[in-house]
């Protein structure tokens, strides 16, 4: 759960955000509303398609008693294709509308710590400090997540396999706190969370 940090470090924030602060380093996850139009983008053409065939199919089947029977056939065929491509039109607005209420996470890499920042498009995001000396362990796991198979072997398909990090933060008060595995760039930003808190804890 995020937490409201002090109007100090929401004016940090801002001015990282304005290009005024070039010190700091901000990590952040995919553009929800360019993800989500780039789905909204094939519905259209879809629906276009949906109605070509469907308008052609009844075509051919009120011109069966005057022509063959095979155009009410092939019109029946078309009708029946009009059913898949429905279903694909829906399925791709539901994973643009769950795109786009997907919120979005902001993460600055500050001297003192980490602010994470995060929230949905249209509302009011919310905050979180985390310094150095709260952070006890940083634990990461690489997953081989399966996408899909190569049909390129002789002999049998070999799977092909995404890595993907995962990050868990430990603080010094029991709690833990997962960053999302879509943060770009997390590879990087542990390396610096690890070096932060390396040069934290040797002595000066």
């Amino acid at each position: 759960m995020m937490y409201r940090s002090k109007s100090a470090l929401s004016a940090r924030i801002d001015t990282h955000q304005s290009g005024q602060e070039a010190s700091l380093k901000s990590y952040t996850t995919p553009n929800p509303l360019l993800h989500a139009g780039f789905t909204f983008l094939w519905v259209p053409p879809l629906l276009l398609l949906t109605a070509i065939i469907m308008i052609r199919g009844v075509t051919l089947i009120e011109s069966g008693p005057t022509t063959l029977s095979r155009s009410i056939a092939l019109g029946g065929i078309l009708l029946l294709l009009t059913f898949p491509l429905l279903i694909l039109t829906v399925v791709l607005l539901r994973r643009g509308i769950l795109l786009l209420m997907q919120p979005r996470l902001l993460i600055v890499v500050h001297d003192e710590g980490l602010s994470l920042t995060e929230g949905r498009l249209w509302q009011q995001k919310s905050t979180k400090m985390i310094r150095w000396n709260e952070i006890k362990h940083v634990q990461q796991q690489k997953e081989q997540r399966f996408r899909m198979y190569s049909p390129l072997h002789r002999r049998r398909n070999v799977p092909i396999f995404d890595q993907i990090m995962h990050c868990t933060l430990e603080l010094r008060d029991g709690t833990r706190f997962a960053l999302r595995e879509d943060v770009q760039g997390i590879e990087v930003l542990i390396s610096e969370i690890e070096a932060a808190m390396n040069a934290y804890r040797s002595p000066s």
